[in-house]
């Protein structure tokens, strides 16, 4: 029980957060492998199962042990309202948990940490990890076309997350937006070819291809557009246009209306969902901030991104109620830093996430826990220090259908450290070497949070903390060549004026004022009476650097 528990302390949408820190290596992401591994692979088709060795997991007052001996207190724990309950080899832990709640939880994870292996295949995750997603966004499996296809598909994940939730970005957005409309239609996982048409006996849509080139790049683009949703929609419906002439199509075309005799209701309004893109696409034109580009595989769209984006966004809304998760569309951003497109990125999944959760109503997942692995991946410290906050402001408005989110964060940073209350976080750390498994493995503990102040506390006390730096708060490579000069400077015995004038060099880079100092009063020990002058000429110096430092603290505090 957590004495120290705020009710509603993150806002009304979210149940709990919390946050797994420790140094690599100490089982963060092991731990998000176990709730993958052992909550989400239950299906109607059966389970996986996973050997994870001994371990205990509390479910409210449920506890479940693989280990008799992990819990030493047993008869005390049932005397606080808890039930204890062996959990054996053969069993699957979600089903354990089925009439307690815990069967309506939807589980999300997210890593951004690339090592191209696909270690979950799970019943009920729904994994936007970057290793899931570059299988899922590829047209095939090989290496090359995987890439191409997860960029063009990460960028409209985040077009549709600035789309959807008009997430208002702690940066500036890039200028210009390149939209590809390819030549090609394709399909998730499939290239749609002339012949697939055919299969389907759609020849007047392939003779409406070939009739008409337009001189104007504009009528091209929408030419363009309509030839391939018709292509699209009929691979997908191809009883929707079968035995339809080409020549309703180009007429439709040629006069933006769909009112034909010849139509069947449902024709007409996925012909009108199609004008509808026409449209949109019209609009965007008419805001003046496109340049159209043609080429022979594709005619890209570039787009002045300003304050004011809704026609945009409204061309890509039209065509989304037509593709869902596919498009023949691409977009690329220009002049956006790499942290930018990792915040993009980090909504955007998260986004998708939202859109793909599960709505099955005869088993309602009402809750979601989201797993967000390496947190503050990318992101500068100013970005690391807003980014609970964005999560907090923004995860609500992703999963609205959503009665509470569990969030549980892994980090490295003590700027999420410091939104956090010590109850909310997790410390890991190794026990000593001499504490090893017999296999040479280590035993991964939990620290006592309450020895921590966390919460509102400044970084820099944060970071003096040992649980963060054990060994100072200087760079390896630096306090090497500090300790470096001292051992020179305590071996020697005699120095001449070349000599110190290269220690001089090096002591004078040292940015801590207090170890410069110490360094270069060694230095003087071994230099004598002989270089006082000198001595002198480098006190004044400093003592000149200090009094323009204090002037400049005084002139931005006033």
């Amino acid at each position: 029980m957590n004495d120290q528990y705020i009710e509603s302390f993150f806002g009304g949408g979210f149940s709990e957060i919390t946050a797994l820190i420790g140094q690599n290596g100490v089982g963060k992401s092991t731990l998000f492998e176990f709730i993958i591994r052992n909550l989400t692979n239950f299906g109607n088709g059966g389970s996986t199962e996973y050997n994870d060795g001994d371990f205990f997991a509390v479910f409210s007052n449920l506890i479940l042990i693989k280990n008799q001996e992990l819990i030493k207190n047993q008869e005390e724990l049932r005397l606080l309202g808890y039930k204890i309950e062996e959990y054996k080899e053969t069993a699957n832990l979600f089903l354990r948990l089925v009439g307690t709640g815990y069967e309506h939880i939807e589980y999300a994870y997210y890593s951004n940490v690339f090592d191209y292996k696909r270690e979950y295949d799970s019943f009920q995750l729904n994994d936007i990890s970057i290793n899931n997603l570059l299988i899922q966004d590829s047209v095939d499996n090989q290496e090359h076309v995987i890439l191409y296809w997860f960029v063009y598909a990460e960028i409209k994940r985040q077009i549709d997350f600035l789309t959807d939730i008009k997430f208002t970005a702690p940066f500036k957005l890039p200028s210009k937006l390149f939209i590809d409309i390819s030549k090609n239609v394709y399909k998730y996982k499939h290239l749609i070819q002339l012949s697939d048409i055919e299969q389907h006996e759609l020849g007047s849509i392939i003779q409406m291809f070939s009739v008409g080139v337009p001189e104007n790049v504009s009528e091209k683009t929408e030419l363009l557009l309509f030839q391939n949703l018709l292509k699209y929609r009929s691979f997908i419906e191809p009883e929707t246009f079968k035995g339809v002439d080409s020549a309703i199509f180009q007429d439709i075309l040629l006069r933006k209306s769909v009112h034909k005799s010849e139509l069947s209701p449902s024709q007409i309004e996925e012909l009108r969902n199609i004008l509808n893109v026409i449209e949109k696409f019209q609009q965007l034109q008419r805001t003046e901030r496109i340049n159209i580009y043609n080429s022979n595989d594709k005619i890209s769209i570039e787009y002045s991104i300003s304050e004011n984006n809704d026609a945009f966004f409204q061309f890509n809304d039209s065509i989304n109620k037509l593709m869902g998760v596919d498009t023949f569309l691409g977009y690329s951003w220009a002049g956006i830093s790499s942290g930018e497109k990792a915040l993009l990125s980090l909504f955007g999944r998260l986004n998708f996430a939202g859109k793909n959760s599960e709505k099955d109503p005869d088993f309602i997942k009402n809750k979601i826990l989201l797993m967000i692995d390496e947190c503050d991946l990318y992101f500068h410290p100013e970005w690391q220090r807003r980014l609970l906050k964005m999560l907090i402001d923004t995860l609500p408005l992703i999963f609205h259908e959503k009665e509470s989110i569990q969030l549980i964060l892994s980090s490295h940073s003590p700027f999420i450290i410091s939104d956090l209350p010590n109850s909310s976080i997790i410390f890991l750390k190794k026990l000593p070497t001499d504490r090893l498994k017999p296999n040479g493995e280590f035993y991964p503990v939990v620290e006592d949070s309450s020895k921590f102040e966390t919460f509102g506390a400044n970084i820099h006390t944060l970071l003096t903390n040992a649980f963060f730096l054990q060994d100072g708060l200087i760079g390896e490579f630096a306090k090497t060549k500090i300790f470096q000069i001292i051992d020179e400077l305590e071996k020697i015995e005699t120095l001449n004026e070349e000599e110190v004038n290269s220690f001089k060099k090096r002591i004078s880079i040292i940015g801590e004022p207090m170890i410069r100092k110490k360094i270069f009063e060694l230095l003087y020990r071994k230099v004598g009476n002989d270089d006082l002058r000198k001595r002198k000429e480098i006190l004044e110096r400093e003592l000149e650097e200090l009094k323009n430092k204090l002037e400049n603290r005084n002139h931005e505090e006033g």
